[in-house]
């Protein structure tokens, strides 16, 4: 026993070592393979040798399709293109991992992962134009469904801070993306449209610090460029119950004590 240990052990250290023969090749019992082959794709992809990494991982999962190093290879390939930053690969490669192993001990790890993936796949606004708040937002919707359903599926979830952070980045981000749209509509004297906008800003994400601004833009325009004094009446109290921390709270109120004076 002694010596199959020595050997394993050595067999081990050459993965670690050499990069001139692949374990791929090493003849040895089932779980001595499977074990060697994984442990030195771990090894390739802690030293950013992804294309090795995934080809230790790739013949694990395709040559022991069984073995327990098969699920947690499949999931190692999406972390290797987490790692290289493709996103959307990455993205791919871990939803591959919980539709195929939906009740691993690391579909929640995955889950997490994915919703991550489309996070950092949204276009910046760094050398870009026009704003990100103007181009097309599904990865946006897409990494916000991916967290939503984390943020719900795994309470207990070490990663439920980082992705609660993530979910109200997104929150803010179609936000903008709706305000965008607003201004748009109010630019074209389309009021009706843009107060429309504003409003669903506020219902669809209560939570974005967006919608209290979004709130008193739509009361303005229902003020000052639609006339409807009650309409605006109704969303400037509208703001002061829901957004009472918001800064928009004290312009909302002086614009209704404006309103109570036109009445006298």
């Amino acid at each position: 026993m002694k010596i199959w240990h020595l050997l394993a052990l050595g067999l081990f250290l050459t993965a670690c070592t050499t990069t001139k023969k692949s374990l791929r090749d090493h003849q040895g019992t089932y779980l001595e393979s499977v074990k060697l082959n994984f442990l030195a794709g771990e090894e390739s992809l802690k030293k950013q040798d992804f294309e090795k990494a995934i080809a230790y991982f790739q013949f694990v999962r395709s040559k022991y399709p069984f073995s327990q190093f098969a699920a947690l290879s499949d999931l190692k390939i999406a972390d290797t293109k987490y790692a290289q930053k493709k996103w959307l690969d990455a993205a791919a490669a871990y939803e591959i991992f919980i539709r195929l192993h939906p009740r691993h001990e690391q579909v929640s790890y995955a889950s997490f992962r994915l919703g991550a993936s489309y996070f950092y796949a949204i276009p910046s606004d760094f050398f870009l134009w026009p704003n990100s708040a103007s181009r097309d937002q599904s990865f946006t919707k897409e990494a916000l469904s991916a967290l939503q359903r984390f943020i719900y599926q795994f309470p207990e979830s070490n990663y439920q801070e980082e992705a609660s952070r993530m979910q109200a980045e997104l929150f803010s981000k179609l936000a903008k993306a709706n305000q965008y749209v607003a201004a748009y509509y109010q630019r074209r004297n389309r009021h009706e449209a843009a107060l429309a906008r504003y409003l669903s800003i506020n219902e669809l994400y209560p939570e974005a610090k967006e919608a209290a601004d979004s709130l008193f833009k739509a009361a303005h325009i229902a003020q000052y460029d639609l006339k409807d004094l009650d309409r605006a009446r109704e969303i400037y109290s509208q703001l002061i119950e829901q957004k009472p921390t918001s800064s928009f709270v004290e312009k909302a109120q002086q614009e209704l004590d404006k309103l109570a004076e036109t009445q006298e």
